[in-house]
């Protein structure tokens, strides 16, 4: 999900696309701590459907996939939304447009994002994705957060203890 070679260029387009800086994410646009706005970690795949957020629905062998609509905002390409068969909604993507309640969206410096949550966990092998547990949130959820090389998260989201058949 988390590609840094990517990361980057879709960092470049997205805040060109947006007019040339960083895209302010709205005050109703939060990510956590326990979903985005009535999408919720844990629903079903039905309940995570009839919320009207989802689009491009994508089955796989263990996780089903799918974007958030395209006024949520633009998102990573692989991030999404994941829905595991047994445990539900498992990871939220973030978008331009949204952010977490301490303000972290995409194109916060690292700097930020370190103030912002004091322990972040690298998750290995990779150096430039890192995760913490969620304030307020259920117990062994985390944010995860992705850097491009310019050290600006190029990547966020929102997930569940446990990921089932997903890999996020």
């Amino acid at each position: 999900m988390f590609k840094r070679s990517v990361m980057a260029g879709v960092a470049v387009a997205a805040a060109c696309a947006l007019g040339g800086g960083v895209a302010q994410a709205a005050d109703d646009a939060v990510v956590g701590p326990d979903g985005y706005k009535t999408l919720h970690l844990g629903q079903s795949l039905a309940e995570a459907e009839a919320t009207g957020l989802l689009v491009g629905k994508q089955v796989g062998e263990n996780c089903t996939y799918y974007s958030l609509r395209p006024e949520e905002g633009q998102s990573n390409p692989g991030s999404g939304v994941f829905v595991d068969p047994a445990e539900g909604v498992v990871f939220i993507g973030g978008t331009s447009l949204s952010r977490t309640p301490e303000h972290v969206t995409l194109g916060t410096a690292r700097s930020d994002v370190e103030a912002a949550y004091e322990d972040l966990t690298p998750v290995p092998p990779q150096d430039w994705i890192v995760e913490t547990d969620v304030p307020g949130g259920e117990p062994g959820s985390k944010y995860r957060f992705a850097f491009d090389q310019a050290e600006a998260v190029s990547d966020f989201g929102l997930r569940a203890a446990n990921t089932g058949g997903c890999t996020s």
